[in-house]
């Protein structure tokens, strides 16, 4: 006849630790959901940063106009520099207007850059792109989870380089871009060259994975919070089989 009470409290401790692992479990999942969303979104904001901050720099700084309207290596190859600053960047490229080469920064053990006609493939002239190449420099995605499956390749930037400038001007100097960019000029949309910029995925997943270890730890620390409450209700649901 004893053994009654103690079917009856294992049957509560059973449905006690159900509960609790059915929770852990849900707990989890949902902390998981929540890493890989927040991961994402912060890994198509950095992309996004790059890509405005090197539209912005072309659109805007007459230093950088005005060494791709004279086509000149040593006025390119500092300014080419200052892109490399962030970390996911690896290396810079200048190109004429035709697409010819014109000066490469940076690089070290990046794979050559592939052709201007490869990376601009499909974009018209005035238009900014980011192409993902495998080594057949076929295209591939872009986002997030081709990043993450796509081990140490890299990521081609392309945006032109507009002159402020009318065309019909000749022999400028660095002054008349500046003027231009006062707005006193009235501008033009004519492309002085191409500046290309090669990103590395691996640098981009390092620079999110911070965040996301933090979203997921602090997950995990407001689960264990709530065990204690959950198992204290679950014991108190489960008390009158115990009896």
């Amino acid at each position: 006849t004893s053994t009654a009470p103690r079917r009856k409290r294992f049957a509560a401790v059973s449905i006690a630790s159900r509960i609790i692992i059915l929770f852990l479990s849900l707990g989890l999942f949902l902390t998981s959901i929540a890493t890989v969303y927040v991961t994402q979104k912060n890994y198509d904001t950095t992309l996004d940063d790059i890509v405005d901050e090197a539209v912005v720099r072309t659109a805007f700084r007459p230093d950088l106009q005005f060494a791709f309207y004279k086509q000149n290596e040593s006025l390119l190859q500092p300014l080419l520099e200052d892109f490399l600053a962030a970390s996911m960047v690896i290396q810079a490229a200048a190109y004429s207007g035709i697409g010819d080469e014109l000066v490469v920064s940076g690089g070290g053990a990046a794979k050559p850059m592939p052709p201007l006609s490869v990376v601009r493939r499909g974009l018209s002239v005035t238009d900014t792109g980011l192409a993902a190449l495998n080594d057949e420099q076929k295209s591939g995605g872009t986002g997030f989870w081709a990043t993450l499956v796509a081990g140490d390749s890299s990521l081609y930037l392309s945006t032109p380089v507009f002159s402020p400038i009318p065309p019909t001007r000749t022999t400028l100097g660095l002054t008349d871009f500046i003027v231009a960019q006062s707005g006193k000029e009235p501008g033009s949309r004519v492309v002085l060259g191409f500046l290309n910029l090669t990103i590395d995925r691996s640098a981009l997943l390092r620079q999110v994975a911070p965040d996301a270890t933090l979203m997921f730890a602090g997950g995990i620390m407001l689960l264990f919070l709530c065990m204690l409450p959950a198992f204290l209700y679950t014991r108190q649901l489960t008390a009158p089989m115990s009896r």
